[in-house]
């Protein structure tokens, strides 16, 4: 059985400008530096050495078991001449 593609990602990014969404200017394209600075903060710490260091078993548990899901659905595959996955969507389940 033949996955279904997903349907294709279309980016609007021009029509939202610079700052994103009107009256909430995300992270990257904050403008002001105390604001983003305000802003940065709680990820500086999420993507600190040391917190960076304890993501690394579950990042690895996480691996292990999306390829765990995609060869099992592999071998469970009645199809001789191959399986056609959607792996963008597999990618997605994985995040």
């Amino acid at each position: 059985m033949k996955e279904q593609p997903s349907p294709p990602v279309v980016a609007h990014v021009r029509s939202l400008g610079f700052d994103g969404p009107p009256g909430r200017p995300n992270l990257i394209g904050q403008r002001d530096p105390a604001i983003h600075m305000h802003q940065r903060k709680p990820w500086n710490r999420a993507f600190s050495s040391a917190a960076l260091k304890e993501y690394e078993g579950l990042l690895a548990k996480r691996a292990r078991q999306l390829l765990g899901c995609i060869e099992d659905r592999i071998h469970r595959s009645d199809q001789k001449d191959g399986v056609v996955l959607d792996i963008a969507k597999w990618f997605s389940y994985f995040a």
